[in-house]
């Protein structure tokens, strides 16, 4: 097959393109953008029969669990070669009554949708529905599923959360009104509403994940570390600094040891001159060590010249050191001269 050329991106011809041999670039960087949005928009769901429209965001969590009017999903992880499911035929159905449609799983609706762009170019104008050969959906249908599928997932963990406050709610007195006071704020919280919060802009399913035995994002973590933040701005403490996730990435994005003698990347430079001027001797920053699958935090004490860290987790008898981490920290002596 006739690999794409992007040297020279031209204004985007289906007629250059479908069913002309040509191969879906492996790096979506490689994408021409001329045929993402022809991808996009054989995949735009139409506005009608959008998602949002069936189940609003606002929606409480509390009436979100409840809400049943929505398709079911099939479980079934066994199926053919996705190829088969793309068709060249137009579609031959009526898509206004989805609601009444299982989706199919969600291991298949993700393979779909990887090859997506292949059967595209192949020249497919349908999907087949899995239950039946015989139904050809328009190609947005894919990104239908995968948008009721997100759905049905966060209606999952919602309810899980509500499971998880009634099994974990203890009998003493003096810790019960807490998770009284979380049911209570199941009734106004939206269940997946747009919200910025303590610098982090996201939605508010992402609240689900406190309610639950389930790890924390990197979004928990740096909404943590500003409500830190602003504690520390209020409390006055001189000489001490708390830094969010930024700046462990930082960190750890230097990758040959040559690029040490470069200037710092953009986020560490007034760090850098702030370390310089003793504008603090104490510095706290989280982060996540791959092998314990653990978050943890890291205090640099400038003054002492110490570097300390801790588990922050009874669970963990055993003590995982962040050793990439820190052996780029102590590499970048030009900003923190800890030696």
């Amino acid at each position: 097959m006739e690999t794409i050329d992007i040297d020279t991106e031209a204004p985007f011809d289906p007629g250059e393109w479908i069913g002309k041999g040509r191969k879906w670039p492996l790096r979506s960087s490689e994408v021409p953008s001329g045929l993402w949005n022809y991808r996009k928009d054989r995949l735009t769901v139409p506005s009608c029969l959008s998602p949002r429209t069936i189940c609003s965001p606002d929606m409480s969590v509390a009436a979100f669990i409840s809400y049943t009017n929505l398709p079911a999903q099939d479980k079934v992880l066994v199926f053919n070669n996705v190829e088969t499911y793309f068709t060249p035929q137009p579609p031959n159905v009526n898509a206004t009554n989805l609601l009444s449609q299982p989706i199919p799983s969600q291991a298949l609706v993700k393979r779909l949708m990887e090859h997506v762009g292949q059967a595209l170019l192949d020249g497919a104008q349908s999907v087949r529905y899995p239950p039946t050969a015989k139904v050809h959906f328009p190609i947005w249908i894919l990104q239908y599923w995968m948008e009721i599928d997100r759905i049905l997932e966060i209606q999952r963990r919602w309810r899980d959360c509500a499971a998880w406050l009634s099994q974990k709610r203890p009998y003493d007195p003096a810790t019960e009104h807490v998770f009284e006071h979380a049911s209570e704020r199941l009734q106004m919280l939206s269940w997946n509403a747009d919200t910025r919060a303590l610098g982090t802009v996201a939605t508010t399913s992402i609240f689900a994940s406190l309610l639950s035995d389930d790890w924390l994002s990197d979004s928990h973590i740096d909404m943590m570390v500003a409500h830190l933040q602003k504690r520390l701005q209020l409390s006055r403490v001189d000489h001490t600094r708390i830094e969010s996730l930024a700046f462990s990435y930082a960190l750890l994005f230097v990758s040959a040891p040559e690029e040490y003698d470069r200037p710092s990347p953009h986020y560490l430079q007034p760090i850098e001159a702030a370390v310089a001027k003793d504008k603090f001797l104490q510095l706290y920053f989280p982060a996540f060590v791959d092998e314990a699958k653990h978050w943890i935090a890291i205090k640099i004490d400038f003054y002492r010249k110490h570097i300390h860290f801790t588990t922050g987790d009874s669970l963990y008898s055993k003590v995982y050191k962040p050793q990439p981490l820190i052996t780029k920290l102590l590499l970048r002596v030009s900003i923190f001269p800890l030696s």
